[in-house]
């Protein structure tokens, strides 16, 4: 059998995530589709709208034959970083290709675009690392750093990521054919749904906190009613506790802590009501909104700089599948013997270090939940992934 691999987030599941999957199998003509799934925290610094095995669960009744977990470490991380971990789960699952969206739109017009290794060259890296120092979110330093030495734009999110994936498999030559769908870029401010034929994420989670309607946005089956979706508002006291009770030199051990940055946070702290307007108070060119959501989940999940580093510095050390139909079972079984790293599904005295980490971010997710719904999550963390659909 012949697997396509997607990196997916589904925050939630909408139909442009059905779009990119209908086309994902008819661009790779493959058996099987593999979607690596961003967990409960996801790329832009935020709790997902809905748990992942929720995500999971519609991922498979969509059509997806095995999701597999991007580790959060990996998850709340810059593009680049992001496509290292996810790309690099794929590679170990041995997919023929990779289909993602793009702004650019086909696959022959994005690799007449990205297609050079001189995107990859040591300017473009040297001059990133002074736009940061300069004070530039990733986004805008990464940006500016390509249009300087190779009078190349890079604006839009699926580009951005794209890119990202592009480049993982150029500089680590894991010979991957990539395939590209046309993605029609959203405003950052755009939260309303409205008559266009692929909605926005950010569009389709407004209406589900407001109770509005989804219209055809959502083509899987959803709970829309007696269910508790999660928000940064939700966390805000506990963050609040957590800066106001550490020290700077505590704060200064979290990951992606900028010298100077604690002091900045522990003010908004002392001064915000809502999670919201403590991020109005620390955006600024240099600290992008992502970047700080980013950094506050660190706070939130304590996560400690070396561990972080260390980590991030090697591809994930397993696989762990959180969700297959027979189909993905099947394909499991047949790669199996090949795998470079295992398959770790359930927790154990002797797990790795990144998987007990992984349980802390997703007991730390629960905790917002009631507690009937806490102890469901955490009986599916420990005992219940793989979802199994017949």
């Amino acid at each position: 059998m012949k697997a396509v691999g997607i990196i997916v987030e589904y925050n939630p599941f909408h139909a442009g995530h059905a779009f990119h999957l209908d086309q994902a199998k008819q661009l790779s003509q493959a058996d099987v589709v593999i979607a690596v799934l961003s967990p409960n925290f996801v790329q832009r610094g935020e709790p997902a709208i809905v748990d992942k095995g929720t995500r999971t669960e519609m991922a498979l009744q969509a059509g997806v034959d095995l999701v597999v977990e991007l580790p959060t470490i990996y998850a709340l991380e810059h593009a680049d970083l992001f496509a290292y971990g996810a790309v690099h789960l794929l590679h170990a699952l041995q997919v023929s290709s990779i289909v993602f969206g793009s702004e650019t739109g086909t696959t022959e017009a994005f690799l007449a675009r990205f297609n050079k290794m001189a995107l990859c060259s040591p300017r473009t890296d040297e001059l990133l690392h002074e736009y940061l120092k300069q004070g530039y979110g990733y986004p805008r330093a990464k940006a500016l750093a390509m249009e300087e030495v190779h009078q190349f734009h890079l604006e839009t999110p699926n580009d951005i990521l794209g890119y990202a994936y592009y480049k993982v498999i150029l500089k680590d030559q894991l010979q991957i054919p990539i395939h590209t769908i046309s993605r029609q870029p959203f405003e950052e401010h755009e939260v309303f749904l409205t008559d266009q034929q692929l909605p926005s994420a950010k569009a389709v989670r407004y209406a589900l906190i407001h109770h509005l309607s989804l219209g055809q946005a959502m083509p899987i089956a959803f709970p829309t009613s007696n269910i508790r979706y999660a928000s940064w508002d939700d966390f805000f006291p506990f963050l609040q506790h957590r800066l106001l009770t550490s020290t700077p030199a505590e704060l200064r051990e979290i990951h992606l802590m900028n010298e100077g940055l604690e002091y900045l946070l522990i003010q908004a702290a002392q001064e915000s009501n809502h999670y919201h307007e403590m991020i109005q108070r620390c955006v600024s060119k240099r600290y992008s909104a992502a970047r700080l959501n980013r950094t506050l989940l660190h706070v939130l999940l304590n996560t400690n700089r070396h561990d972080a580093q260390k980590w991030l510095q090697s591809p994930p050390p397993y696989i762990r599948p959180l969700g297959m139909n027979e189909k993905g079972q099947a394909y499991l079984h047949q790669i199996r013997k090949n795998l470079p790293i295992p398959i770790l599904a359930r927790f154990s005295k002797n797990a790795p270090e990144l998987l007990q980490y992984e349980k802390r971010a997703s007991d730390v997710y629960c905790s917002i939940f009631p507690r009937e719904q806490q102890d469901l999550l955490r009986r599916q963390e420990l005992y219940i992934f793989p979802i199994r659909k017949v």
